[in-house]
């Protein structure tokens, strides 16, 4: 497949994140950052990245899921972050390919971490790590969406920190 595509992939990817964040509602912000994970494996599995791609299949079943958790109990939400962590730490260990291999590891957990344990400047502050790996693994695999999304990120959670501590 041509590059550009490839990359163009990458870009539509780096569309539906970001427009997950200017969502209002909760489903809403799920459901498209889900689309994002989906349109992300296709980009990562085509630019031979498969722990990217494999990481980012299962983060959509994270998404598609984590609204459901939110309204039981955190007895449940924890039991499904290990079990997720468990799939995550599978897929790295399966797909290993070189030392950025860890950096979707790394963005997976933490992220799983956060939006099934944490809320508001400290769901931001955590997610920082996620996608200060994600800019790294961009840069390692030749995404330029990922590259693109990731620093998109690492800002609009900054200005939501700054924001949510002011707010205190």
């Amino acid at each position: 497949m041509s590059p550009a595509i490839v990359q163009g992939i990458g870009l539509l990817a780096t569309a539906a994140t970001l427009a997950s964040f200017a969502q209002h509602s909760d489903v809403r912000f799920r459901l498209f950052a889900m689309i994002g994970s989906l349109l992300w494996a296709t980009h990562f599995a085509l630019l031979d990245a498969h722990t990217a791609a494999v990481t980012a299949l299962a983060i959509a079943a994270r998404q598609g899921s984590s609204q459901w958790l939110l309204g039981r109990p955190a007895a449940w939400r924890t039991t499904a972050g290990l079990a997720f962590a468990a799939v995550f730490t599978a897929i790295a260990w399966w797909t290993w390919q070189a030392w950025y291999s860890i950096l979707p590891w790394i963005a997976a957990v933490n992220g799983t971490y956060a939006y099934l344990g944490l809320t508001g400047a400290n769901l931001r502050t955590q997610m920082l790590l996620s996608d200060a790996a994600g800019l790294v693994n961009g840069f390692a695999v030749g995404s330029i969406g990922g590259v693109l999304a990731a620093a998109a990120a690492l800002l609009i959670n900054a200005r939501a920190i700054r924001g949510l501590l002011r707010q205190q």
